[in-house]
């Protein structure tokens, strides 16, 4: 079966099963607030990492009572005051570096060149270089000052479907989402390596239920922790 075929079978099946009965019933008693009030305190209990915690509830139905995500994780915080203090703003940036010449080779042209999206105004920050679980959680979000010297982080937990890695469309249940590429698993097999793109398929069978729900992130960061950042990081904007 080709990828078109494929992709026609998983769309037009999924409508039919959550347009039925049986796959509206299944829809209300996994995205229930009593259900998701017990699935929070079992993701509790267990330990996940932040990113982990949100991707769960995102398959799930998302947050309890469909509520924004008003409170981070201290470690996250941090990440997002440090991403502040190290202007990690990207299109704030009036020149970026050149991905067809990152060395500065004179046969290739400038090392930087103009930054298409170039807005001095720009409130979007990038959380990228603050590891693993900041980066998977949040990835870019708008950070808004508000009059009170604190800033206001806001944006929406959601997983992009029209883009897959090496493809320019994302063909469910072989595909493997951009969004979702460190939840693939590498594994060895009567000594041949194998890729299989574990968190791609899970949510491909979320999005096949109906189940799959996007969350909004709206997290006031304090002045006393912006100022406290900046304090600890004094140098922070040299390393632009």
């Amino acid at each position: 079966m080709n990828k078109d075929r494929l992709a026609i079978l998983y769309n037009e099946s999924g409508e039919k099963f959550r347009d039925s009965r049986v796959g509206k019933l299944v829809k209300s008693a996994i995205t229930s607030d009593t259900t998701k009030r017990l699935r929070d305190i079992a993701i509790d209990k267990i330990g996940l990492k932040e990113h982990e915690k949100r991707f769960l509830q995102h398959l799930s139905g998302g947050t309890v009572g469909n509520k924004p995500i008003t409170e981070l994780p201290e470690k996250l915080l941090t990440g997002l005051s440090i991403s502040h203090a190290r202007g990690a703003y990207p299109n704030k940036k009036e020149f970026i570096n050149n991905p067809d010449n990152p060395e500065g080779l004179s046969d290739l042209g400038p090392k930087k060149v103009p930054n298409p999206n170039y807005n001095p105004n720009s409130t979007l920050l990038s959380t990228y270089a603050m590891g693993n679980e900041t980066a998977y959680t949040l990835g870019h979000v708008q950070m808004n000052p508000n009059k009170d010297g604190s800033f206001q982080m806001t944006d929406t937990y959601n997983v992009d479907s029209n883009v897959s890695m090496g493809d320019k469309k994302y063909t469910p249940l072989v595909g493997e989402r951009s969004d979702l590429v460190e939840g693939t698993k590498h594994i060895e097999l009567f000594g041949k390596k194998f890729q299989i793109p574990v968190a791609s398929r899970i949510h491909d069978v979320s999005t096949w239920l109906g189940i799959s729900q996007d969350m909004q992130f709206d997290v006031k960061i304090p002045k006393s922790q912006i100022d406290e950042t900046k304090k600890l990081y004094p140098n922070m904007n040299d390393l632009k």
